[in-house]
């Protein structure tokens, strides 16, 4: 069942907590969840609605953006440490692929790697997950930022989607880059 991590939720909670806002207010007001003790998960539809919750709450449509700038090694336990102690990208990407999910098992991730460039691709195992997605791309590049440092160039982030359903009807849609 797709769910993440405890930590991981907190994260959503700290961050709106940095802005002003009151814990019990983040987890009662509308519906969001209050995250569980570190020995459970927390549902993939708990943290999504989390997510949602922030974007209410703070009025931005691109909540999880701000979040994801926000994301520290801390956010991710013990795979958060362990990236940032890699030598390399390469290795760095290899312990996320791997573990990964034992942090936040809501998507899937390929890695394509070629000469000069490396393709990540994520598939998120939601369809409400525009916060998902605005958090995770971020957090992950503002990771290879720190990783890499100076020598990090990232040419271009896309987003694919399938379709979209909009007041009950499906849109077809290609992809947007960034």
């Amino acid at each position: 069942m797709p769910s993440v991590s405890p930590p991981y939720a907190q994260s959503i909670v700290n961050y709106l907590v940095s802005l002003g806002f009151n814990e019990i207010e983040i987890t009662t007001q509308v519906s969001a969840p209050a995250v569980p003790p570190s020995s459970s998960r927390v549902s993939m539809q708990d943290y999504v609605s989390l997510l949602n919750k922030g974007a209410l709450l703070t009025n931005n449509s691109l909540f999880g953006f701000e979040l994801g700038k926000h994301i520290q090694a801390k956010d991710y336990g013990v795979l958060g440490y362990l990236v940032e102690s890699c030598e390399n990208l390469a290795q760095a990407i290899q312990a996320l692929t791997r573990f990964d999910a034992l942090v936040a098992n809501i998507g899937n991730t390929t890695v394509v790697n070629e000469s000069t460039n490396v393709h990540i691709n994520w598939k998120p195992k939601s369809d409400d997950c525009k916060q998902m997605v605005l958090r995770n791309t971020t957090a992950w590049v503002a990771t290879v930022y720190k990783i890499l440092g100076q020598a990090c160039q990232i040419h271009a982030i896309t987003f694919t989607l399938r379709s979209v359903f909009v007041n009950g009807a499906r849109w077809k849609r290609g992809s947007t880059a960034m």
